[in-house]
């Protein structure tokens, strides 16, 4: 087994290269050779490509040239990512996946007028021939009118610059040209040397799908089933038919609908290049041989036996070929390219089928090849504007055979870097053209090179210019007998370092905070400004808080300050394209103090004068909506409310005593916002007007002198009282926190009684005149509460009742007739009445008795009658006198006399009526006319 190198495809021991699943291939064909022959042990042979197509990647070793259909098909069924990368260069085709390792490289799907291809970036050497086998299927397509599906699949070969190869850019047309040949108009793939069909429509047998100067292919045309190999060719001239199975007819088929797995439609094929003088054998079909300077094409058709195309290897002039193959690719002696690309391509028209393949290896026929290796080596870092020198060191490894070839190396240097020759190179001779230089180990053709040698090293100086950077030096390797190999060097080219500094800076939370720092070069000489970024980045949490580019040396970005305290800020330089970066721990440091956010509060006092007992809505102003903490309202009598944030009103107590108050607000702070306290606002607390309602009594005392109590206020607008007694007056509607005193007070100003607050009742005098008086309530008032008035009420004092007794003393035809039983101070008359209505005479008070002549003899029923007052009521009493004509003067002036009260129902009375003792009943007086006589 050969090594694996970074430019070839991806080679895979344990698997054989494969490519699955791709259009019919048309292949030309004039002569189907079988047989076998005898030879001895066969050679080592070198294995160029063990590749399966299976898998979910095939490395980087594979290009998809562009497709004239706009899009190149190319695919892995395995793989699921349907994006190429720079180490997967071949995408997945989307869609259902196969698994692992049972993949295909799918050249076209099923649709109509696509076109695919895959080319190899390894090259092979032709000089000990090629074998490449594969598997190949077609199925599962769209048939046309003919019931044909198409088109079909091409293993091509292309030249290639032995020292510098390359894989083909543009793959072929579409159709039946199968991405290989071109028309007579449009372009076919470049330098193409042999274009193997498996060829299921049949076009790639029609003149019509070939380029200009093929007059052999006059009269071709379409043998669908068929395998046809096209020569040389380039842009729209040339691919030739060279053989092709056509007009036989195939038994057995290249393609296969219904199929459900691919292993159905498979169709295994071997193509041996021989361009050697002697026959070989094929590597695999060991019974099939190949003569000297022939292909050989077998391959086993689907439900058919296996068939062997044979045909001479297309020569080319060095002078001139329709490949377009400089001469320098081509062997003078044999007139074969040096080295070969090769791929696969398919196409599909009007008809289309699923085109893949995989399970691909390829090896020499005849022995193994020279392989090739190097080593890269020399200064990695230079200096700017310094000097460095790059080597590599050639092999010609174990691996594989013998080399008498002229050994090439091409180093490419990049920009800024320019080669020299060197001082002393043994074995090699070099030139330069630009970059590229060329260095030559001429091999004595009759002392190869023997496997396992390393050639003298070659240290190529040269000298870096602009700014820094790291560049790559790379060198092909390659003979024109053994694969090119590719090996580099990365170079640095140093910067000028810098000094970066930066200043402390102060925020508050949430606020924008200014970063800045100063970049300057501390290069002793030919020091430049630096250009580029700076980012400033939270060394605990490694969050980037901004980044700034460079402007004459100075950064300044900035950034919202965030958690509340101290924090070390690194300070990186990116670095430019000749300054070096500031990273890691190089990075120096600034300090970011992020300090609580102020707050600034005002006050609202609404409203701002406000009677005693109606609370004001004391609300805070300038909160942030986050703010979390108490809000407390105060003023020089302290602590007015209280509230907790998120609210932030809160009303004054109701109890706040009347006067002017200087009001402020103080915010507790939080773990973000700092404690503040706001301007005072002044607060009027005004004297309440209080409120008093009706009068009202709670009953009355006893009358005095026998008088009766009170009968108390009717609730409305007047109270009635007794005279003689008293009653209690009360008021409500005052609040209950009032302090003074109330008083009832009569028109005139007379005071009639007064109650100290909380007490709202007060009593009246008992010796309130009788009569009807216009009072109203007074409230004082007190240091919260104004004084108020309340509304008049008639206060009327009724007349007490009496209980007038009366007797009389009976002298000769008279009687002194008396009163008792009267208050004191009860004024007006008691007149004395016979019964038939005569007024027999009038005591004035406060006079008690008068005196009645002229009384007839006998009983006489005396009515006194005590007129009234404004405070006493009249009442009666009856006084029965008999006056007798007694001898006895002293029964005459003696007589006894009996006082009879008004209503007297009938009392006894004992009456000495001369000398006889007279038993009279009197009558009871109702109650309250005062006791019997």
């Amino acid at each position: 087994m050969r090594p694996k190198h970074a430019d070839r495809p991806v080679f895979r021991s344990s698997l054989r290269t494969a490519l699955t699943g791709i259009a019919a291939l048309a292949v030309v064909a004039t002569a189907l050779v079988t047989g076998s022959a005898s030879y001895g042990a066969a050679p080592t042979q070198t294995t160029f490509v063990d590749e399966g197509f299976t898998g979910t990647t095939a490395g980087s070793g594979y290009t998809l040239p562009g497709a004239p259909s706009g899009v190149n098909q190319a695919c892995l069924t395995a793989r699921s990512s349907t994006v190429p990368t720079a180490t997967d260069t071949i995408p997945g085709c989307g869609g259902t996946v196969d698994a692992d390792g049972n993949g295909a490289l799918r050249l076209t799907s099923a649709s109509l007028n696509q076109t695919g291809g895959v080319g190899a970036r390894q090259s092979v050497p032709i000089t000990k021939g090629i074998d490449a086998v594969f598997d190949s299927y077609q199925y599962n397509g769209t048939a046309d009118g003919t019931g044909t599906t198409a088109d079909g699949i091409v293993f091509y070969l292309a030249a290639t610059d032995p020292y510098n190869p390359a894989v083909p850019t543009q793959i072929g047309q579409l159709g039946g040209s199968l991405g290989y040949s071109s028309t007579t108009s449009q372009s076919g793939l470049a330098h193409a040397y042999l274009g193997i069909g498996l060829d299921r429509y049949g076009n790639f047998n029609n003149v019509a799908f070939g380029g200009n100067g093929c007059p052999g292919d006059a009269g071709r045309g379409r043998f669908p089933n068929s395998v046809t190999v096209r020569g040389p060719g380039n842009g729209t001239t040339g691919y030739c038919v060279v053989r092709s199975t056509a007009p036989t007819t195939m038994v057995g088929s290249l393609s296969k609908s219904g199929v459900t797995d691919r292993s159905q439609a498979k169709v295994p094929v071997e193509i041996v290049i021989n361009p050697t003088g002697s026959s070989l054998p094929a590597q695999k079909a060991t019974d099939v041989t190949v003569p000297a300077g022939t292909f050989a094409v077998i391959f086993t058709p689907i439900g058919g036996t296996r068939q062997v195309l044979t045909g001479p290897l297309p020569q080319l002039d060095p002078a001139g070929n329709q490949a377009g193959v400089p001469g320098s690719w081509i062997d003078p002696a044999t007139k074969y390219p040096y080295k070969l690309t090769y791929g696969w391509v398919a196409g599909t028209g009007g008809a289309s089928d699923v085109h893949e393949v995989n399970y691909l290896e390829a090896t020499t026929v005849a022995g193994p090849v020279p392989v090739l290796s190097a080593t890269a080596s020399g200064d990695a870092g230079v200096a700017h504007a310094g000097n460095g020198t790059y080597t590599v060191t050639p092999t010609v490894t174990s691996d594989g055979g013998t080399e008498s070839q002229l050994i090439r190396t091409t180093t490419t240097f990049p920009a800024g870097v320019q080669p020299a020759l060197p001082t002393a190179a043994a074995g090699w001779s070099c030139s330069i053209a630009g970059q590229v230089e060329t260095c030559d180990y001429a091999v004595d053709a009759s002392a190869p090179i023997q496997p396992g040698t390393a050639l003298p090293a070659l240290s190529l100086p040269y000298t870096v210019s602009g700014a820094a950077r790291t560049v790559t030096v790379s060198t092909v390797i390659a003979s024109t007998d053994a694969e090119a190999v590719t090996v580099s060097r990365d170079v640095a080219i140093q910067p000028q370092q810098v000094l970066v500094t930066a200043g402390d800076v102060t925020a508050q939370h949430g606020a924008t905070a200014a970063l800045t720092a100063t970049v300057a070069s501390t290069a002793s000489s030919a020091a430049t400004t630096p250009t580029g970024t700076v980012t400033f980045t939270d060394e605990a949490t490694n969050q980037v808080l901004c980044t700034a580019p460079l402007s004459q040396g100075v950064a300044t970005c900035t950034t919202v300050a965030g958690a509340i305290g101290a924090h070390t800020v690194l300070v990186g330089y990116s670095g430019d394209g000749d300054h070096a970066a500031v990273t890691g721990a190089d990075r120096p440091t600034l300090r970011l103090t992020v300090t609580k956010v102020s707050v600034t509060l005002d006050l609202s006092v609404a409203p701002s004068e406000v009677p005693y007992g109606t609370a004001a809505t004391l609300s805070a102003l300038g909160i942030p909506s986050d703010a979390q903490g108490t809000l407390t309202f105060s003023s020089a009598a302290g602590e007015l409310c209280t509230t907790t944030l998120p609210v932030t009103s809160c009303p004054t107590p109701s109890s706040l005593a009347a006067g002017t108050y200087a009001v402020s607000v103080a915010y507790s702070g939080d773990a973000t916002y700092s404690a503040a306290t706001s301007g005072t606002a002044p607060l009027t607390v005004r004297k309440a007007t209080a409120t008093i309602g009706g009068p009202g009594t709670t009953g009355g005392g006893n009358g005095g002198n026998g008088g009766n109590g009170g009968n108390g206020g009717n609730g409305g607008d007047t109270v009635t009282v007794t005279h003689g007694g008293t009653t209690d007056l009360t008021v409500d509607g005052l609040p209950t926190d009032a302090t003074g005193t109330i008083s009832f007070v009569t028109d005139d100003g007379t005071v009639l009684c007064t109650a100290t607050l909380p007490a709202t009742t007060c009593a009246l005098p008992d010796d309130l005149p009788g009569g009807e008086y216009t009072v109203h309530s007074v409230y004082s008032g007190d240091d919260n509460y104004e004084s108020v008035t309340g509304p008049t009420f008639t206060l009327r004092v009724t007349a007490q009742k009496t209980a007038l007794a009366a007797r009389s003393s009976v002298t000769g035809s008279g009687a002194t007739l008396t009163v008792s039983g009267l208050p004191a101070g009860a004024t007006g008359t008691v007149v004395f009445r016979d019964a038939d209505g005569r007024q027999l005479c009038t005591v004035t008070l406060p006079a008690t008795s008068c005196r009645a002549e002229g009384l007839a003899v006998g009983t006489h029923s005396i009515t006194a009658t005590y007129s009234g007052d404004a405070s006493f009521a009249s009442s009666t009493s009856i006084v029965t006198v008999t006056v007798t004509a007694s001898a006895d003067p002293a029964l005459a002036s003696t007589g006894s006399t009996v006082a009879i009260g008004t209503g007297i129902a009938g009392a006894v009375a004992l009456l000495v009526l001369g000398g006889v003792l007279l038993l009279v009943r009197r009558r009871r007086s109702a109650p309250g006319d005062g006791a019997e006589a």
